[in-house]
């Protein structure tokens, strides 16, 4: 037998074990910012706006998911690309990105320049890092792993690690979180790896209830919304699988009308992962049942996913590191190598060709 069933899963990049070391990414991420020396209070933050492109945006998302709701200033995710236009002085920019390499994070990155906003940089490596070192601004040097989408615990904690140091985030209220989030995923792999007990996996058992239908997976709060886009993702790359995901009222809107018809061939095609955590207020929950109700019979499965952190970024990571390994256990069923993307590649290199 092959996939979850066999002792030695493909895995010829170690990505099994990248999963397992996210708690390490916590002291990672805080030697990193400890080591930047240039990274000081800024002078006066009117807004935060952390700029990401791809997989490095977990951290940008999380984090915006995570503490935005409760500062006075905003603190928005911009996914790469043209800055908006309130960027200038008094702008606090954060800009993530894993190996350096990504053309419209670099551009980000000098449009936030030429804007004199204050920026942070946070990179392993690459043209961003090079930028960042040419024009002396702060750049936090996180380590690069293989895989962007393997360094983003890292990316999170270094990003909340910026916004402490540079006096945009209360240091108790995020080291609180941090401990939540650490305290939630240190015993991930020993409960969800392919060395854990396979009776009791719960995302061994949610990846055998996955196999060969396509996800959807739903959140309904900000934190879970991040982790369902995570999700969604970490099936694309690990097990080269299609799923897709939404959050927010918008399911209750406009996606549940559309299981009118069709419910024949959505029955064998489709599988609801809804994740959810302990922010959901009275009015999520009874949507979520009558929701249930309606499209119960028009999937094949409907599985609640349910953190136990205490904080939105706790939450978040949770799921995050859960939906990760329930992909990597989806790519063993397959018999796939989670590690490379063939696809990714092809498409950086028609850029370089273009």
């Amino acid at each position: 037998m092959t996939g979850a069933d066999t002792a030695r899963p493909l895995d010829t990049e170690d990505m099994h074990g990248a999963t397992a070391a996210y708690p390490q990414q916590f002291a990672d991420a805080a030697a990193a910012v400890d080591a930047c020396e240039q990274l000081q209070p800024a002078a006066s933050v009117r807004e935060v706006l952390v700029v990401a492109e791809g997989d490095a945006g977990l951290a940008g998302r999380a984090v915006s998911a995570a503490f935005a709701p409760d500062l006075a200033i905003p603190v928005r995710f911009h996914d790469a690309g043209a800055l908006p236009g309130s960027v200038g002085p008094g702008s606090l920019v954060v800009v993530v990105s894993h190996g350096g390499t990504d053309l419209e994070t670099l551009a980000s990155a000098r449009d936030a320049l030429h804007a004199r906003a204050e920026v942070v940089v946070v990179a392993g490596g690459g043209a961003v890092a090079a930028l960042a070192d040419e024009q002396r601004v702060p750049r936090v040097r996180v380590p690069v792993a293989e895989h962007a989408r393997m360094l983003g615990v890292c990316l999170t904690a270094a990003t909340v690690g910026v916004l402490v140091r540079a006096g945009a985030l209360d240091a108790s209220r995020a080291a609180d979180a941090l401990d939540d989030a650490a305290e939630r995923i240190a015993p991930a792999a020993g409960r969800y790896g392919f060395d854990a007990d396979r009776a009791r996996n719960q995302a061994l058992e949610l990846a055998r209830a996955l196999d060969r239908r396509v996800p959807l997976v739903h959140g309904a709060t900000a934190a879970t919304t991040v982790a369902a886009w995570r999700f969604k993702a970490a099936v694309n790359a690990n097990a080269k699988a299609a799923a897709f995901y939404d959050g927010g009222p918008g399911i209750f809107h406009t996606d549940i009308c559309g299981w009118g018809l069709h419910g024949d061939v959505t029955r064998q095609l489709f599988a609801v992962v809804r994740l959810r955590d302990r922010s959901e207020d009275w009015r999520s929950a009874s949507r979520m049942s009558a929701y249930r109700e309606i499209v119960e019979e028009t999937v094949a499965e409907i599985r609640d996913v349910h953190a136990k952190a205490e904080t939105a970024l706790g939450a978040c990571l949770e799921l995050v590191t859960f939906a990760d390994w329930v992909s990597l256990h989806l790519a063993a069923l397959a018999g796939v190598d989670p590690g490379p993307t063939e696809a990714t590649a092809r498409i950086h290199e028609a850029l370089r060709d273009a």
